[in-house]
């Protein structure tokens, strides 16, 4: 297969001199007069190897070695004058490949390239062989055809770079989701970065933008620069439907701008981020009722996952019941199972946490079972339900502490207090007891 090779210097006739040659030699070839043609010349097309002048205005060919080694890992061979050691020592410790010293033979380019290109397909086979395995979303677990589906959707989902958009209700798995996709994507080495936008102002402001002054508080004078921290990788967006509209407005324009990235503090273009966000609200509702941006909409809704609820997936609750009943380490005895009762119960009920309050459920049943024995459900559900509001949504962010708190409690009121007997319904000796009890320490 032919090789790729991109040229950046300034110098025209040196860089069109080493294009034709190269390409008189069976390369393939790009020449770039900058650093900032060269990264979006890098977004589009696979190079094996970039051969860069160090020397260059703006954006030196150590910073675009910078870039290159940590977003593209791509082998750097630096071309220097005569004299210019210094430099080419601060590119091999900026991980360059190799340098050559001006004026070069063409013979010592040729032996610089086949031994960058020898290094680099020995590194890309180690690459493949110590990457995780594309299309592991063992995370999602089920039988039920949504499911299916489903984790088929989010195979072809994770190839793609595009803006993906995750809707279902709480509690359905969309953050679980969205770095499951985040894992199998090209963008796995890069970063992932989840922002709450139902937070506060005050917590968006510092979350979303680097304000260069305490006073700055108009978000209209920021930039997005967690786009910047997120470069290589994916920003994800939880509860986007939440956003102000001027926060909309420079999420847009970020979107918008992602084909031509905004330079850094180095003057050096980010490579781009892939946005994910995540919503349970109604966006097209929201759009027509002015309080969403319908050109964002457009913008995120690019690839769409529907998380479907825990009522529609049938006898997947089970599955899933017995998932965490295996998997839960440290919540409980492996050897508890389902009582006949327990299964009856996790089939009617409705589940309006669905896999979090699930989750929840059966790691507090299965930490006051006792040993051997058979999970109840009932009493765990009892305090799901008396933490329900008035619209009959539940506090799927509880921690597994309240909800053996809140048990023990209750079964602690139906004795008067007596820990002995108390102990004896839950299942577990009244050591085990008073140190949940100490733990949790009294209600303030």
């Amino acid at each position: 297969m032919t090789s790729r090779v991109l040229i950046v210097d300034d110098d025209m006739d040196l860089r069109q001199s080493v294009d034709e040659s190269l390409r008189d030699l069976g390369y393939e070839t790009s020449a770039c007069e900058s650093a900032t043609d060269a990264l979006r010349e890098l977004d589009g097309i696979d190079f094996d190897v970039v051969v860069t002048d160090i020397r260059m205005p703006s954006v030196d060919g150590i910073q675009l070695c910078e870039r290159v080694s940590a977003n593209y890992d791509i082998p750097v061979i630096l071309m220097t004058a005569f004299g210019a050691v210094e430099a080419a020592v601060d590119g091999l410790r900026a991980s360059a490949f190799d340098f050559i010293t001006k004026p070069f033979r063409l013979s010592e380019l040729e032996d610089a390239l086949q031994r960058a290109l020898k290094s680099e397909r020995g590194h890309r086979i180690r690459k493949l062989e110590s990457a995780p395995m594309k299309g592991d979303f063992s995370e999602i677990v089920g039988e039920h055809p949504k499911i299916r589906a489903l984790d088929e959707h989010l195979g072809r989902v994770a190839d793609a770079d595009t803006p993906v958009l995750f809707v279902g209700e709480k509690g359905t798995g969309k953050e679980m989701m969205a770095r499951a996709v985040h894992r199998n994507s090209p963008r796995r080495r890069g970063p992932f970065l989840p922002v709450n936008c139902a937070a506060s102002r005050e917590t968006l402001e510092r979350e979303l933008f680097r304000r260069s002054s305490p006073d700055r508080t108009d978000f209209g004078e920021a930039r997005l620069e967690l786009l910047a921290e997120a470069d290589g990788g994916t920003l994800y967006l939880d509860e986007v439907g939440a956003l102000p509209q001027v926060v909309q407005l420079e999420l847009l324009r970020a979107l918008q701008d992602r084909s031509e990235p905004r330079s850094d503090s180095r003057g050096v273009e980010p490579s781009g981020v892939r946005v994910v966000a995540a919503t349970t609200r109604d966006l097209c509702a929201a759009v027509a009722e002015g309080a969403f941006r319908e050109d964002l909409l457009l913008a995120l809704d690019v690839l769409r996952v529907e998380c479907p609820p825990l009522r529609e997936l049938g006898d997947d609750v089970i599955t899933l019941a017995n998932h965490f009943l295996r998997t839960e380490s440290g919540l409980g005895p492996s050897t508890s199972t389902l009582s006949d009762a327990a299964v009856a119960r996790l089939r009617s009920y409705r589940w309006p946490g669905n896999v979090s309050e699930l989750r929840a459920c059966i790691a507090a049943a299965a930490v006051l079972a006792s040993s051997g024995s058979h999970v109840e459900i009932d009493d765990v559900l009892d305090v799901a339900r008396a933490r329900t509001s008035g619209r009959g949504e539940v506090d799927v962010a509880a921690s597994l502490d309240q909800v053996q708190r809140e048990h023990i409690e209750r079964v602690l009121r139906s004795v008067g207090g007596n820990k002995a007997e108390a102990a004896r319904l839950l299942g577990i000796d009244r050591v085990t007891l008073y140190r949940r009890i100490k733990k949790f320490g009294p209600r303030r």
